[in-house]
């Protein structure tokens, strides 16, 4: 299965919380600092395609994130 992309909107934090949380990412990725690392990485990526990015540190948050444009696609 994919692993977890931000959604439109939602904070760094909330987003990382979730990505660490969820049942695949932690079944593909079963050391904890090394799932940390993907959803750190997972954000940044929506980051570089995000239209808009708003605030900044743990409270930034993205608009038009992957996710997004992935629901476009279909």
């Amino acid at each position: 299965m994919p692993l977890p992309v931000p959604k439109n909107k939602e904070k760094k934090t909330d987003f990382v919380s979730r990505c660490i949380g969820d049942n695949q990412t932690g079944k593909d990725f079963p050391d904890q600092k090394q799932r940390i690392a993907v959803c750190y990485s997972q954000w940044e990526k929506a980051k570089k395609n995000a239209q808009v990015v708003a605030g900044e540190g743990d409270t930034e948050f993205l608009y038009s994130s992957i996710e997004k444009k992935e629901e476009k696609e279909d």
